[in-house]
């Protein structure tokens, strides 16, 4: 997520009560069980299909979206402070 969060910063989080606290734009703290580290990625699209809302990911310094979606059930968090 460089150049907003840095390499060693830490991040605040606060897990949003419902899939509406999570906006396009937002910078969201995730994992997928097929990953096994944390993710730290920013919201580019939200949609639903049939099992229900989803989000679309990207770190701001990579070239394209990230090639999995994230669901509600998946989000530790939305950043909300970084400390450097």
């Amino acid at each position: 997520m460089v150049p907003v969060i840095d390499s060693g910063a830490t991040v605040l989080t606060e897990m949003p009560s419902s899939e509406a606290g999570i906006r396009i734009g937002d910078i969201i703290f995730f994992k997928l069980e097929e990953h096994e580290t944390n993710i730290v990625h920013r919201v580019i699209a939200i949609a639903s299909d049939t099992q229900g809302s989803f989000y679309t990911t990207k770190g701001d310094n990579n070239l394209k979206e990230d090639p999995f979606v994230v669901r509600f059930d998946d989000i530790n968090g939305v950043v909300i402070g970084i400390i450097y």
